[in-house]
């Protein structure tokens, strides 16, 4: 299918077995009042009917690109497939089995307009499909939409999240940094990098709404569901290459030590699930992030310390 040589969005859609979900979430872009805009819904290596869906769905539009590729095993790799083909302005991740609230491509649109800020945040809503129920909201700061912030600041209230990580966000900085294909939640990572490297970021009254969906990959039983400390090494080493993040080296650290404390303990008790290759595997990755932690320690406190002997004595 053509489509339109610039856009001012392009929605980037991994889909991954996504066939219970994945026509509801791309009709509540067609139903949008605002129509400048490009999806592309990467093919993960579906092996359910998700394929003819999506082809049935981009057959009459030319606002749809479909790509399929062999199963990559990560949202953010099937996102980076896409970036190549990407036309937008300003770049949203959608995932197949979320959708966009009534107008929201439109109030984001003229929220970018009036803020000129690289990257403009969604209202998020945590979405309970089955009761049909809002379980959570992050909104603004605070529940104020009004506000501009400096992105380092944004970078700041991103790490306990009191604000939101879903928005659109100039596909400059995009394309330059792509998105983190480490670990089970490299998301998270790509996200606060691309705050720190915006002039500004705004919020907005779009609603993007998240499904708690219990049949996601990200919550699925497996070893990938403790290959998480990646995007926590990787904040804590942003904080050594930015002068301006030096504050923050001490709390990163124990961030990242304690993860790896609580996954620990989770593992103890799970680890009959899994067999004796998938458990030597674990103890292999434990390990080496209990090096990482000794090699920045620096400045960590007593008690972290601690944490770090029990830890090396439990798995050396």
């Amino acid at each position: 299918m053509n489509t339109p040589k610039q856009t001012f969005f392009t929605i980037i859609m991994p889909v991954y077995n996504a066939a219970k979900f994945v026509e509801e979430s791309i009709n509540s872009l067609m139903i949008q009042n605002f129509s400048d805009w490009q999806l592309i819904c990467v093919n993960d290596g579906s092996t359910d009917n998700s394929s003819e869906i999506l082809e049935h769905i981009s057959y009459n539009s030319n606002n749809i690109t479909v790509l399929n590729i062999k199963q990559s095993g990560s949202a953010a790799a099937a996102r980076n497939a896409a970036l190549p083909h990407v036309n937008g302005k300003f770049v949203i991740e959608l995932d197949a089995d979320d959708k966009l609230g009534s107008n929201s491509l439109e109030l984001l649109k003229d929220r970018i307009d009036e803020s000129q800020s690289d990257i403009v945040l969604f209202n998020l809503k945590f979405w309970d499909y089955k009761l049909e129920i809002i379980t959570k909201e992050i909104k603004g700061i605070n529940g104020e939409t009004s506000e501009t912030i400096s992105g380092e600041l944004a970078f700041r209230y991103s790490l306990d999240w009191t604000i939101g990580g879903f928005g659109a966000v100039r596909n400059e900085i995009v394309q330059k940094y792509r998105y983190s294909e480490e670990g089970m939640n490299g998301d998270e990572y790509s996200t606060r990098l691309f705050f720190l490297n915006s002039k500004s970021v705004s919020f907005s009254e779009a609603v993007y709404l998240y499904r708690n969906n219990d049949e996601s990959t990200t919550k699925k039983f497996s070893t990938n569901t403790y290959k998480v400390f990646e995007t926590n090494l990787n904040l804590l080493k942003l904080t050594y290459e930015n002068e301006k993040l030096v504050d923050l080296r001490v709390r990163l650290f124990e961030d990242y030590l304690n993860g790896l404390v609580d996954k620990y303990n989770v593992f103890q008790k799970q680890k009959n699930f899994f067999t004796k290759d998938d458990k030597d595997e674990l103890l292999s990755y434990f390990r080496y992030h209990l090096g990482k932690t000794k090699e920045y320690s620096s400045g960590s406190s007593l008690k972290s310390y601690l944490k770090y002997l029990l830890m090396k004595m439990l798995l050396f």
